[in-house]
């Protein structure tokens, strides 16, 4: 395991870099967000969310939700209603997570067998440029046991 400080006031595009290098390559790395400090991988590969179940001591049943970019990133995960887009429209980013029907590319494992999955675009500039740089949506959930 290695730590990475991270200063928002000076430049941390290398700490960014360093973070995507390691999801790049299937790891886990735990990244701030405006409500949480988060365990995450990419949330589209398998073996990266039953890594993170077994390292959170979590049962395969007990879903985790995901983060993303923007709106038209969780369209691409979910199935959104015209009107849940504009509801969505007005309340993200910020510390509100939707409940959407979702679409195949989700692993099955990542909802615990659900139809449904967990999707919010966090109001942190870090986690923006994080997402921005390694292009896949992330898991979200505490980096606790």
């Amino acid at each position: 395991m290695k730590i990475v400080q991270v200063d928002r006031n000076k430049d941390y595009s290398d700490a960014l870099k360093e973070a995507v290098t390691v999801l790049r390559a299937g790891g886990v790395i735990i990244y701030p967000t405006d409500t949480l400090y988060g365990i995450g991988g990419n949330a589209l590969d398998e073996k990266v969310v039953n890594r993170i179940l077994a390292i959170k001591e979590r049962p395969v049943s007990k879903p985790m939700s995901i983060i993303v970019r923007n709106i038209m990133w969780a369209k691409e995960l979910a199935h959104v209603s015209k009107r849940q887009e504009k509801i969505l429209n007005k309340i993200w980013p910020g510390k509100v997570t939707a409940v959407l029907p979702k679409r195949e590319i989700i692993p099955d494992v990542l909802t615990g067998g659900s139809k449904t999955i967990g999707i919010r675009v966090p109001d942190h500039s870090l986690t923006d440029k994080l997402l921005e740089l390694f292009g896949y949506p992330l898991i979200s959930t505490s980096a606790n046991v």
